[in-house]
């Protein structure tokens, strides 16, 4: 059997899962029409690994056929040393170990020997070059039979690319049912096997899922996380990641710098980007669970053209239905560079906040008319910024933002399967807004947000702090002349309360005040 030539680095790890990934690289480079295929992808998510073990299957599935289509042989070019600017021809030239006659130009000599050639070329860690593009277009266009495969951060934008985006690994629910199929778990059992030959899973499920949920499935992330079992049982791993990247790095022996922690992994993104990317990255970073453009644009000030950029530098993605998202731990990541500047924070978070309470603060006929169902999917799907914006709006005392959303909170929490995050929403502003203020708006306002609370703690089914809770409010309001609208909220309230505890007079007499004030604020017209 014929052995063919190539210079595949030996690998002393096990390569884990990426099954669909590399079945549909090698699919791509068996299309005739595709001649560059770019591994697109943040940093730390196994490009290289993938895009080796590529190449690997290529050679040992089709070593001896006649038709191999590398027949002269298949070539990985390192590239992460070699400076933005310097020629690449001298790497490809030294991973070919072919020697020219040096009285002739590098290049022009490559593209000769190249010509007739039928060979796979794999360049890694092409992002920081200036003149790779170029250069592969003029190899492709000299040289009809060569193939290049690229592992880069960034898309290089030329007309013969296919690109093959690489995401995390598959994950697991935590379920026993897709817990031991998922990817990402398998590369952590092995590589903790690793620091202690004796781990097993079946104790640390959840502790073992969560870990790779954090991390959404990065493999370098991964066995960062599993090298600290030498130190740490997984349940702490897990809550160290939840506070920050501090502890996704390595003193092993062996492991490039770029690869010794996930903030170098994100620190050689930024040193990519322009000011302007730089900046916009750290206003995205506030959104948390995705967003939209148009929130992005009023939030961040954002342009179809910067968050074209990102995307192409593999820094965020955008679904098919038009919903940007941005790995968590990028995200972590944005956010330290953006607590760098506190008032560029401020500014920032204010316009969130300001946004996102606006979505919520709808009125009453819109949670109850026709537009009922597709608000409260909207709302589902931006559950995680809303509760963003309230929680910063009640620290920083933002009441007329906050006043305008308490019922639009409530009716949310009525008619979707958020009750609890809701309930802790409303309780935190009513514990952190609770002290005596002499504004009439903050008086409202916490009166307000403890009626809504008192009335969803009735269908919560605690009665007795509903009962104690609406009366104080009902007790405050009608202290309060400029708030007739809330007290018949909160009267209605203690009237369903009343009701609930069988004291039906009391109820009655309570519920007719309720209507009387509805009708003269026309609260409920639809």
């Amino acid at each position: 059997m014929k052995s063919y030539k190539h210079n595949l680095p030996t690998q002393l790890t096990s390569f884990v899962g990426r099954k669909f990934e590399v079945a549909e690289i090698i699919a791509l480079l068996h299309n005739k029409y595709c001649r560059l295929v770019t591994l697109v992808g943040p940093g730390g998510m196994g490009k290289t690994r993938i895009a080796l073990q590529v190449a690997a299957e290529l050679i040992q599935k089709h070593s001896g056929h006649a038709t191999f289509s590398y027949a002269d042989g298949v070539y990985f070019v390192a590239l992460q040393t070699v400076s933005a600017t310097d020629p690449i021809v001298p790497s490809i030239i030294s991973a070919l170990a072919w020697t020219y006659d040096e009285g002739k130009n590098a290049k022009a000599a490559l593209i000769d020997y190249l010509r007739d050639k039928s060979l796979l070329f794999i360049l890694d860690n092409v992002e920081h070059l200036t003149t790779v593009a170029p250069l592969i277009q003029e190899l492709l266009h000299a040289a009809p039979k060569i193939k290049v495969l690229v592992t880069s951060r960034v898309v290089l934008n030329l007309a013969e690319e296919w690109l093959f985006w690489i995401g995390g690994m598959s994950l697991s629910t935590g379920k026993d049912d897709d817990f031991a199929a998922a990817d990402a778990v398998e590369l952590f059992r092995q590589r903790a096997q690793r620091v202690h030959h004796d781990f097993s899973l079946i104790d640390e499920q959840e502790h073992v899922a969560r870990i790779c949920q954090l991390v959404e499935g990065t493999p370098l992330a991964i066995e960062l996380a599993a090298a600290w079992l030498t130190h740490l049982p997984c349940a702490a791993i897990r809550a160290e990641i939840q506070k920050g990247l501090d502890i996704l790095q390595s003193e092993q022996l062996g492991i490039p710098d770029r690869h010794r922690t996930m903030r170098a992994i994100f620190d050689y993104s930024w040193r990519l980007l322009s000011h302007n990317e730089r900046e916009l990255l750290e206003g995205l970073s506030a959104f948390q669970g995705g967003f939209q453009r148009a929130a992005s644009e009023e939030v961040a000030g954002a342009t179809l053209s910067l968050l074209s950029s990102l995307i192409d530098k593999s820094l965020l993605r955008v679904s098919a239905t038009g919903r940007y998202t941005i790995h968590e731990l990028q995200r972590q990541y944005g956010l330290e560079r953006l607590a760098d500047s506190p008032q560029q924070e401020a500014v920032l978070r204010a316009r969130h906040s300001a946004y996102y309470l606006r979505l919520v603060s709808q009125p009453i006929r819109s949670y109850l008319g026709e537009r009922s169902q597709s608000l409260v999917k909207e709302i589902e799907v931006e559950i995680s910024n809303i509760l963003a914006a309230w929680y910063w709006a009640v620290e920083h005392e933002k009441l007329t933002d906050l006043h305008a959303a308490i019922e639009g909170l409530y009716w949310f929490a009525w008619l979707s399967k958020y009750h609890e995050e809701c309930e802790k929403a409303l309780r935190y502003a009513i514990e952190t807004l609770h002290d005596e203020q002499t504004s009439d708006e903050y008086r409202i306002t916490y009166a307000h947000a403890l009626a809504m609370h008192g009335i969803m703690s009735i269908w919560l089914g605690h009665h007795q702090r509903a009962n104690d809770e609406l009366v104080e409010s009902v007790a405050r309001l009608r202290q309060l002349p400029n708030a007739r609208r809330e007290l018949a909220n909160a009267v209605g309230g203690l009237g369903w309360s009343m009701y609930a505890d069988s004291k039906i007079e009391a109820a009655k007499t309570l519920l007719y005040e309720a209507v009387e004030l509805d009708q003269e604020t026309e609260q409920f017209e639809l």
